[in-house]
C-alpha cells in the first residue's frame, strides 16, 4: 500500500467516523489503509511529520506501535527546500510490514534539510539509525535519531532524571525571554525584554515569550537555550516549527553537582559574551506595515554560541567528537550570510 493522503484538518466539518482525535484526513488515511492490509503487508505513505511530534496524534502513534514492525520514520525540513518543491509543508514517509505482534525495530531519519546540491542523493538512499530503544519511550513523540552521534548524546541527555520545569521559579525567579522561533536555525533566549515598535511607540514583542527561573541556573538556561544541544533537542523531539513552552519545561537538566562555583561562573561569563554580541547584531525590521520588531544576526555570533557549546558539552559529559558533531550541525545553513 502506498500513498500521499490529503492533510486536510477537519475542525469545522462533522465527518463521523472519520473525525479521529487529531482530527486531520492524513491520519484516517493512515489507519483505514493498515486496516486493510494483510498479514506482512507493506505499507508506505508520505504525510505531514505532525504524526511524530504533536499530542494530539499520540493515537496514530500507538496504532502504528501495536500493529506495524519494521517501521522506518524517515523526517524532512522545509528549508532550504521542502521535499515537493513549492510546497511548504514539513514531512514525514512511513515505511512498515503489518505485524499484530508490535513494533520492535524501528529506524529514524534526523530531522533532514534538503538543499539543491544534496537532494538526489539523500532521496536516493536517505540516512537511517536504529532507534528502536527509545522510540515508544515518550508520549507527545517519536525522537528524529538519525545516527549513532545522535544516539549517544539523545542517551546522555535523557539519562538526567531533572528537567527545566523543576527549575522555574514564578514568584522570585530571574526573568528570562526566549522565542517561538518558527522554522529558524536558532533558537534564542535574552536576560532583557526585547520590545516591539507600533506606530512609533515601544509595544510587547510578539513571538517572545517570558518565562521566571530560579536565579542560581539563570546563566545556565541563557547559555542553554541559545546552545545548538537545544537546537538540536528541539528539532529531535518537536515540530520543528514553534517552540513552545511544553517542549522548553522538557528539556533534561543535570543534578546539582554539575554546577560547581567554576561552571557557573563561566556560565555567567559567555551568557554576557553572547547577549553582548546578540545587541551588536540586532536592529529594527518591519515585519509588517506599521509593526516592527528585532531582527538577530545570530550567524555572526557563531564563535560565541561555539564557546556555550564547548561549556555546555562540559556539563552534560559529552566528549570532544559529540560537542563538535553540535557544533558543526546545520553549520552550513546557520553560518550564511542573508
Amino acid at each position: 500500500m502506498v500513498g500521499n493522503p490529503p492533510y486536510v484538518e477537519l475542525n469545522e466539518v462533522e465527518y463521523g467516523y472519520l473525525l479521529t482525535e487529531s482530527k486531520n484526513l492524513y491520519d484516517e488515511f493512515m489507519r483505514t489503509s493498515i486496516n486493510m492490509l494483510i498479514p506482512n503487508g507493506r505499507f508506505g505513505f508520505i504525510h505531514a511529520n505532525s504524526a511524530y511530534c504533536q499530542p494530539k496524534y499520540k493515537a496514530l502513534r500507538s496504532f502504528l506501535k501495536e500493529n506495524m514492525d519494521d517501521l522506518i520514520i524517515i523526517n524532512f525540513a522545509i528549508r532550504p527546500q521542502p521535499i515537493f518543491k513549492g510546497v511548504m509543508q514539513r514531512t514525514a514517509i512511513t515505511i512498515c510490514r503489518k505485524d499484530k505482534s508490535g513494533a520492535k525495530r524501528v529506524k529514524t531519519s534526523r530531522y533532514i534539510r534538503l538543499t539543491e546540491e544534496n537532494r538526489n542523493k539523500i532521496l536516493s538512499n536517505p540516512p537511517i539509525y536504529d532507534s528502536s530503544q527509545f522510540a515508544w519511550n515518550f508520549g507527545d513523540f517519536v525522537p528524529k535519531i538519525g545516527n549513532e552521534f545522535d544516539y549517544r548524546v539523545f542517551k546522555k541527555l535523557f539519562d538526567n532524571a531533572k528537567n527545566l520545569e523543576d527549575i522555574l521559579d514564578k514568584k522570585s525567579g530571574s526573568s528570562l525571554f526566549y522565542h517561538d522561533s518558527g522554522e529558524s536555525y536558532w533558537t534564542k533566549a535574552l536576560n532583557y525584554e526585547p520590545k516591539g515598535i507600533r506606530e512609533g511607540k515601544e509595544v510587547r514583542a510578539s513571538h517572545w515569550f517570558g518565562i521566571n527561573v530560579n536565579p542560581k541556573y539563570a546563566d545556565f538556561v541563557l547559555c542553554v537555550v541559545n546552545s545548538t544541544l537545544f537546537y538540536w533537542f528541539w528539532l529531535t523531539i518537536s515540530d520543528c516549527r514553534d517552540l513552545t513552552q511544553n517542549v522548553l519545561k522538557q528539556f533534561p537538566i543535570p543534578s546539582d553537582s554539575a554546577f560547581s562555583s567554576k561552571i557557573l561562573k563561566e556560565l555567567k561569563e559567555t551568557s554576557t559574551k553572547l547577549m553582548n554580541c546578540y545587541q551588536k547584531n540586532s536592529y529594527y525590521v518591519e515585519k509588517r506595515k506599521g509593526y516592527e520588531s528585532l531582527e538577530f544576526k545570530v550567524n555572526r555570533c557563531k564563535r560565541g554560541v561555539n564557546e556555550i557549546d564547548r561549556l555546555i558539552g562540559q556539563i552534560y559529559g559529552l566528549t570532544d567528537e559529540e560537542v563538535e558533531y553540535l557544533i558543526k550541525y546545520d553549520e552550513e545553513m546557520r553560518t550564511e550570510e542573508s
